[in-house]
């Protein structure tokens, strides 16, 4: 897969962007139907893919459902596909170290060392799903950690929340890992649902971008999901 043709990692958050505009963040049940409505009517071109957008956004949905069942956590998930899959280790790696994140620009250091580790043991589909999902993780990590850390820091900014306006809820640091832990755990999944459209798409001129928008959209649509329902734990 050619990465160079589309940064994943900033088209994901140009949709968990649109996808959070005039969302109602009082009510769970509005929100994440508002949520999975504007999925539905987001646009992007699927051509050499020989499905719809539609097809796509039924994907990001299903995965984004699935993985609610399992707090937004693929580890939790016992039947997950990826889980047979040889790139499943460099996949807890990255989420043991979404766990552990005290600033952006190191915690993009240790992604960078996977990296080179699975490039080094992985190949075709193994590979692509570790290089998918840490361009991702780490476009995910800068858009909802907080500033003070090297975030853009999209919770405190949609929410209107701070450390200390979760303190008597939950920890502001388990909050945040849990949305980026979902984001990763919602490319990585959707990347095998696709598998298909994947395999076949590859050998098409053009496909490559649609392959890569139409993950970056599935990716978007669990992290859109899995912010709104982090605010209401």
């Amino acid at each position: 897969m050619n990465f160079s043709e589309l940064n994943i990692g900033e088209e994901h958050n140009k949709r968990v962007l649109e996808l959070y505009e005039n969302l109602d963040v009082n009510n769970l049940e509005n929100g994440l139907l508002q949520i999975k409505s504007k999925a539905k009517s987001l646009n992007f071109s699927t051509e050499g893919l020989g499905v719809s957008q539609a097809d796509i956004m039924k994907i990001g949905i299903e995965v984004s459902e699935n993985l609610s069942k399992y707090n937004n956590d693929i580890r939790n998930w016992p039947d997950a596909p990826i889980k047979k899959s040889e790139a499943y280790p460099y996949l807890e790696q990255i989420l043991s170290n979404v766990d552990n994140i005290i600033n952006i620009e190191d915690f993009n250091k240790k992604l960078d060392l996977i990296e080179m580790q699975a490039k080094a043991n992985l190949s075709c589909q193994d590979l692509d799903i570790i290089l998918a999902t840490i361009k991702v993780t780490k476009s995910s990590a800068y858009l909802w950690e907080p500033i003070e850390i090297g975030g853009y820091g999209l919770f405190e900014k949609k929410f209107g929340i701070t450390k200390e306006g979760v303190a008597s809820r939950k920890s502001f640091r388990d909050l945040i890992a849990g949305v980026i832990t979902g984001d990763a755990s919602a490319l990585s999944a959707s990347f095998l649902a696709m598998g298909t459209m994947i395999a076949a798409g590859l050998s098409v001129p053009g496909a490559n971008v649609a392959i890569l928008t139409g993950l970056a959209i599935d990716a978007a649509i669990g992290s859109a999901c899995g912010g709104f329902m982090a605010w209401f734990s």
